[in-house]
């Protein structure tokens, strides 16, 4: 009988498997869990507009008005792509 691999779990520094994490758990609607890995993500790579953005739309979800527009602003400060995005959500 074979064993399983070892479950690959995201440390401090992968960024991008806490941002795939927050994907998946945004998409699940666990929203405060989300929010942890969208943070873990930005910790690792603090220049990532996308993880900046998903973490605002998580903020968004969450009634965190205020902090969901800080980081939309830092999102389009990276990247001004985000502009538009940002006005098909808000409509």
């Amino acid at each position: 009988m074979g064993t399983s691999p070892p479950a690959i779990l995201p440390d401090a520094d992968n960024a991008v498997a806490h941002f795939n994490l927050g994907t998946l758990n945004s998409g699940r609607k666990n929203y405060p869990l989300a929010l942890q890995d969208f943070d873990a993500a930005l910790e690792g790579n603090p220049m990532d507009a996308l993880a900046m953005f998903d973490r605002a739309l998580v903020k968004l979800r969450m009634g965190d008005k205020m902090g969901a527009d800080r980081d939309f602003d830092s999102a389009i400060a990276l990247d001004p792509r985000c502009e538009e995005r940002r006005a098909r959500i808000v409509q």
